[in-house]
């Protein structure tokens, strides 16, 4: 952003800056309309024909299925396709004269038939299992002991990631949060890994009326500064705790040992309202 003439008020964007010079290039004063994935919806029985629309004349329509961002060079949206499979659709417009849109993002559910919430969490794939910089990966220089010290999901990197959350077959919200992976003894080399959601003051609407619940489990809300904010609703209204980032985790220590020994009380209180040995 800068001067649309040296000394000049007003202010508009530059695709090319000009640091300690005049402001010479092409000015562009809006972004593209976003534009619209089609079907409705997110959960389907069986294969769709996914098409994507926008109200703008004269737009190139670019998309990805892999998670990352579109741009430029991404495959151009030309007529509905098929798609049998679960996916995630990212999609923006670019427009002569204008901006690219803000990205579209749509996870799309085929044949899928989950009883619990779902995050689904979308980036380029290299960020997440690229061997140079994937944060998920032991990459080119782990330490061979028991922890692969030096790795890769060690380092204090934060990523970007869209996150839309369902519950019920029903879309709740999305953000555009950071991710971390989360964790001391959780980092090592184990396929599962936590994460950290960090929201950030441009992740979105200021509010959000969500909530994360469960059976015996506090209350998340999201009402912060960003969509992304969760508020623990484990107190009073009065004195409720707002933090700003959420968190998806593993176990750390005794983790191989864990999973089973966690699916055997799980399993035998399944379908109760009440603890074992009360009644009402």
């Amino acid at each position: 952003m800068g001067r649309l003439t040296d000394g000049d008020e007003a202010l508009t964007y530059f695709e090319v800056p000009s640091p300690n010079a005049s402001n010479n290039g092409s000015p562009t004063y809006a972004f593209a309309a976003p534009p619209e994935i089609l079907p409705g919806g997110h959960f389907f029985d069986q294969t769709i024909d996914l098409d994507i629309k926008t109200s703008q004349q004269g737009c190139l329509l670019r998309y990805t299925l892999d998670g990352s961002l579109p741009n430029d060079i991404s495959a151009v949206f030309y007529q509905p396709f098929s798609l049998d499979s679960t996916t995630t659709v990212r999609a923006r417009a670019f427009c002569d004269g204008l901006y690219p849109s803000p990205a579209v993002t749509k996870t799309i559910f085929i044949g899928t038939d989950h009883r619990l919430p779902i995050v689904a969490l979308s980036t380029h794939p290299d960020l997440f299992w690229g061997w140079e910089s994937g944060i998920l990966v032991d990459g080119p220089m782990p330490i061979p002991n028991g922890s692969h010290y030096g790795a890769n999901y060690w380092a204090d990197v934060e990523i970007p990631v869209h996150f839309e959350f369902f519950d019920e077959k029903q879309f709740q919200v999305s953000c555009n949060p950071g991710a971390q992976v989360h964790g001391g003894r959780g980092r090592a080399p184990i396929h599962a890994k936590s994460l950290r959601l960090l929201a950030k003051r441009n992740t979105g609407r200021k509010r959000s009326n969500t909530v994360f619940q469960g059976p015996g489990h506090r209350h998340l809300q999201a009402p912060g500064v960003a969509e992304c904010q969760r508020r623990f609703q484990h107190q009073p209204p009065a004195r409720r705790f707002y933090p700003k980032a959420l968190y998806q985790r593993q176990p750390g220590r005794g983790r191989p040992r864990l999973p089973a020994g966690r699916a055997v009380p799980q399993r035998q209180i399944s379908g109760r309202d009440q603890p074992p040995g009360k009644s009402g």
